[in-house]
């Protein structure tokens, strides 16, 4: 079991911390521009496929908007 899914995802300086100290990345989502980590994203079914990178990559949006579905809209540039 991952020890970040221990941690209530609204404190967002602990999760912060984690990233860092496990060399995971920490951005922006493209959505909602919510700071995530990669501790924190899976790939789920229905991602934002990469349309730069191709088949087999995807664009990582934060839990909050895979949760609600948002994966089916595409970011705006």
């Amino acid at each position: 079991m991952d020890a970040s899914r221990l941690v209530p995802s609204w404190m967002r300086l602990v999760h912060q911390w984690y990233a860092e100290m496990t060399g995971d990345f920490w951005r922006k989502c493209i959505l909602c521009l919510r700071e995530y980590g990669g501790h924190e994203w899976r790939a789920h079914p229905g991602a934002i496929p990469d349309p730069i990178r191709g088949v087999g990559h995807v664009l990582t949006i934060c839990p909050n908007c895979t949760r609600a579905g948002r994966a089916a809209f595409q970011p705006s540039l």
